[in-house]
This record gives structure tokens, C-alpha cells and sequence, in this order.
């Protein structure tokens, strides 16, 4: 087979993909398969349909280049997803809380998935990109209480 055959037989097959798992838009024509929540690099097999915008805000674009507004907005929606008390308000209590949680892992942010604003679910997606990958490139295995709690201990919040 040629390269052009190739190319016309990938044109033709269908994919079952229906919305972007980050914005929950309609996917139609061109999109990605995004490996998630393991990135491929650390050896993840499981992928996720990602409309372009949402593929190039988690793997392209860094998260210091986002406009301020859509960081803002992203942390925001993950932090109000947490089951904090209201009184919780300073970044360090908010740390603090997230880090002494053991029982608060990346499991207990992919069942309440659905509530999350779109921006927060692809920061999310960027902060356990990191996390898998840090582990990976030190030959651990990723076992945090969860990424989001690295990520709120992080300068790139402060």
C-alpha cells in the first residue's frame, strides 16, 4: 500500500467519537485522541476525544501563556469543586486542607468530572499531565493524594 492509499483509507474510517471530553463540545471532521489520565509518554493507553481548542490549551499552550482571565476562571472551578468548608479562603489553608487529605484523590475529581466548568477540566488534564510525567522521568509511579494538591502548593498560583 501507498502512502496515498493509506492517507485515503484513514479519510474514510469513521470514528465513534461524539464530544470533547474537556468542553463537552460537539466533535465533527478533525479532532484529537488525547491520552488521559496517563499521558502516553508515562506509558497511559486510554484516550479521550479533544476538540482541537481543548487539546492545544493541555498540551501546547503553557499554562503561564493562558490569558488571566482563563486561569482565573480554571482555578476557580477547581478549587469551588472541593469539599471545603467556606471558611477556607487563604491560598495556605487551601493547600493545607488539599495536601492533608489522603482521602481526597485524582478519583474524587473525575467522579464529580461532569460538574467541573470546561477551562477547569482541561487545567486538570495539565496538572495530571505534569504530575504522570515528573513520576515517569524519576521512575516512579504517580500515587499523590492528588495532582490538583501539587499543583495549589505550586508557584504558578502564588
Amino acid at each position: 500500500m501507498d502512502p496515498k492509499q493509506a492517507r485515503q483509507l484513514a479519510r474514510t474510517r469513521k470514528c465513534s467519537c461524539a464530544v470533547c471530553f474537556y468542553c463537552d463540545v460537539k466533535v465533527e471532521g478533525r479532532h484529537e485522541h488525547d491520552h488521559f489520565p496517563v499521558p502516553r509518554v508515562a506509558g497511559g493507553r486510554d484516550v479521550v476525544p479533544a476538540c482541537l481548542d481543548c487539546h492545544d490549551l493541555k498540551d501546547r499552550i503553557l499554562f503561564n501563556s493562558w490569558p488571566v482571565g482563563a486561569c482565573l476562571a480554571a482555578i476557580q472551578g477547581l478549587v469551588e469543586s472541593l469539599p471545603v468548608m467556606d471558611n477556607l479562603t487563604a491560598r495556605e489553608d487551601l493547600t493545607g486542607w488539599a495536601v492533608s487529605q489522603r482521602e481526597f484523590t485524582d478519583a474524587e475529581i473525575l467522579r464529580n468530572w461532569t460538574d467541573l466548568p470546561s477551562l477547569s477540566r482541561v487545567l486538570y488534564g495539565k496538572v495530571r499531565l505534569i504530575q504522570e510525567e515528573r513520576h515517569h522521568r524519576a521512575g516512579r509511579k504517580y500515587a499523590g493524594p492528588s495532582a490538583l494538591a501539587s499543583f495549589l502548593r505550586s508557584p504558578a498560583i502564588g
